[in-house]
């Protein structure tokens, strides 16, 4: 059983037990996430597709932490003072198990 998920225009697909990082979000480890935003819903009875069959369903996980993604280097030069600027910037993650999908 999986289902696909939409949260912050991304969409994920995600099963019981799977670990996924989603856009940083409020909460301490071990707090509850409800995404209620259910695309598609495959159970054993069959596909579920978005529309009124999946109203109510929603799946639940629990934050384990916050994750960062590797650096990303940025150059700003001008070109008239030959001058140069390297920036960088670190992308924050949380860390969502996935533990029921309410079907």
């Amino acid at each position: 059983m999986y289902a696909i998920i939409d949260d912050g225009g991304k969409q994920y697909r995600v099963e019981e037990g799977q670990s996924i990082l989603v856009d940083r979000k409020n909460g301490d480890p071990g707090a509850e996430v409800r995404f209620e935003n259910v695309v598609l819903l495959s159970t054993e009875k069959g596909v579920r597709i978005q529309g009124s069959e999946l109203e109510g369903k929603a799946v639940v996980g629990v934050i384990e932490g916050e994750v960062k993604d590797k650096k990303i280097h940025g150059r700003h030069r001008t070109l008239r003072n030959r001058t140069q600027t390297r920036t960088g910037h670190r992308q924050k993650y949380t860390e969502v198990k996935i533990t029921k999908i309410e079907a």
